[in-house]
């Protein structure tokens, strides 16, 4: 009788010392990046971005990888800081102040003045593969102030071979697509 009651503390210790032995979890977040110009003004009519709209495979914590035609990695120990969603948008927000001036550009929670146009980005692929290729493909649309039909819409398609194949450089890779997005928006908005 001793020897079975001292069987489930011998497993709860093997189970406690493999679990402190498990690698921490990593968290990750998109980030702003400088402009290849600076464009000084764009118009008297600011521009707001949308919440971004992000696929439901995507919009999760855990960092979404191809491994295959039809086949997703879901990362267990590396993860997404905030919703990828709100990141990207965020950081298009920030990339667009780099590269307007300040009153061109209203922050994603700041009530948007009448006269605000608004971007609306659909991303439709946000990931790479396992490779470390990173794709972003999707489309933006320029909301006239008011309008429910945009006056502009673009399709987007940008990949780049990460530097090496962890999720850091993958995340930074994603980030400079993501400038190279803004760059485009503001090159389009200033015609």
């Amino acid at each position: 009788m001793r020897g079975a009651r001292r069987w489930p503390v011998v497993m709860l210790g093997a189970l406690l010392v493999s679990c402190a032995s498990s690698p921490p979890t990593q968290f990750y977040t998109l980030e702003p990046v400088q402009p290849r110009e600076r464009t000084l003004h764009v118009s008297s009519s600011p521009i707001q971005i949308a919440p971004v709209h992000i696929p439901a495979v995507l919009e999760r914590q855990e960092i979404v990888t191809e491994r295959g035609s039809n086949e997703l990695i879901l990362s267990n120990r590396h993860r997404w800081g905030a919703p990828l969603g709100e990141m990207a948008r965020r950081t298009l927000t920030q990339d667009l102040l780099q590269r307007l001036q300040g009153n061109e550009v209203v922050l994603p929670e700041q009530p948007a003045p009448a006269n605000t146009r608004e971007i609306v980005v659909d991303i439709l692929r946000l990931q790479s593969d396992a490779a470390g290729r990173v794709v972003l493909q999707g489309s933006w649309s320029l909301l006239p102030p008011g309008a429910d039909t945009p006056s502009l819409t673009r399709t987007f398609s940008l990949a780049e071979q990460a530097s090496a194949t962890g999720y850091a450089d993958q995340v930074q890779a994603m980030s400079r697509m993501l400038g190279q997005l803004a760059d485009e928006i503001v090159s389009a908005v200033a015609r």
